[in-house]
């Protein structure tokens, strides 16, 4: 199998593209932006002016989501506490919340004393949001950062706060990160690398949702009825995003701030009495109860987990030799084996027929 020569990923992933050296899409992509992607004196200059011009303006300088993981935990704790912004948290129920990251939210509500708005969906929606995804992608992921992101923009559009800050690793930002890759949210990773003005958020804004409308039609020739009523449920009305004076600007932390994963979670034990998941480890996830039917699924039908193309990532950032990724990644997928109850709770809470998924995994 065709595997690209400086990082890990294979032609198996979805959307790779390899030039006549063998590099990646994804890599010549990284390396084209590496410089700006790296240059945090200027790119800690761009955040403060963006904080800088609407702090104190508005009821909320920033709306925060926050999922009870260690990013978006810390990211609330700085914003309160080191940049003295008055923070909106919001939390999207997606359905899955672990009981772990539950105890979290409210550890760090609780803590770094800032108001909290726990938005949850209509479920039969929310669920066909996933099978829908499921259908395209063949995992249900999607789904969830679309209405956590979306409506989390939604929200603080209609709240008119200047600011939606999520926390998501450089890793998950840049797994994708390429001009004709699949993930929507890519366009805002180059709009928030400079000075922002409202006709330059409009055009990410509407490029997001060109992509957008690129994934979501792709398994229907003819306009399926749940992408307007996605339109409608997680995104604010285009028409009134013209006509508005301000438009929040949605901005990644960790565009702005070197990201150590360790450093992170020993800050916050030490910092909010926060604790680790039960399978901590490097890029683990302990918020979701499907995340490891998710794993197993994107195995089964596409040849990797969701931390290879994260550690793809951490070797363009030099973090990590591709030798040693490529280690991890061997030991990574000779460990997997069928999760029964995180599928259990997948098929049961999506109305999926086990049996018929396994034979199609099979």
């Amino acid at each position: 199998m065709k595997t690209c020569k400086a990082c890990i990923l294979s032609e198996n992933f979805p959307g790779i593209k390899f030039d006549r050296k063998g590099i990646c899409n994804f890599c010549s992509t990284y390396n084209k932006y590496k410089a700006r992607l790296t240059d945090y004196n200027t790119l800690k200059k761009i955040f403060m002016k963006k904080i800088q011009q609407v702090k104190g303006k508005y009821e909320y300088d920033c709306l925060v989501g926050i999922s009870g993981g260690k990013d978006s935990s810390y990211i609330l704790y700085m914003l309160k506490n080191h940049y003295k912004l008055n923070v909106l948290a919001y939390t999207f129920d997606n359905g899955f919340m672990t009981e772990y990251a539950k105890n979290n939210i409210k550890n760090v509500i609780e803590n770094v004393d800032v108001d909290h708005f726990f938005y949850k969906p209509n479920w039969d929606f929310q669920r066909r949001v996933y099978k829908k995804m499921m259908n395209i992608m063949g995992i249900p992921c999607k789904g969830c950062s679309l209405g956590m992101y979306g409506t989390s923009f939604k929200f603080a559009f209609e709240k008119n706060i200047p600011l939606v800050i999520h926390g998501r690793s450089p890793q998950q930002m840049l797994r994708e990160f390429a001009p004709d890759s699949r993930d929507p949210f890519v366009p805002f990773i180059e709009n928030s690398l400079s000075e922002n003005n409202k006709e330059k958020q409009l055009k990410t804004l509407l490029e997001f949702a060109k992509r957008l409308e690129k994934l979501l039609s792709i398994e229907n020739e003819k306009e399926d009825p749940l992408i307007d009523e996605i339109r409608t449920k997680f995104f604010p009305d285009v028409s009134r995003l013209l006509d508005a004076d301000m438009i929040p600007d949605f901005m990644g932390y960790f565009i702005y701030h070197e990201y150590d994963e360790e450093k992170i979670k020993s800050f916050l034990e030490k910092n909010l009495n926060w604790r680790r998941a039960e399978n901590d480890g490097l890029l683990t996830h302990g918020d979701c109860y499907i995340h490891d039917a998710v794993e197993y699924l994107r195995y089964k039908k596409q040849g990797h987990t969701i931390m290879i193309p994260e550690l793809a990532v951490m070797v363009r950032q030099g973090k990590i030799s591709r030798e040693k990724a490529l280690e991890i990644m061997r030991k990574e997928l000779a460990k997997i084996v069928e999760p029964r109850e995180s599928m259990m709770i997948l098929c049961r809470s999506l109305g999926l027929d086990y049996g018929k998924l396994k034979k199609e995994l099979d």
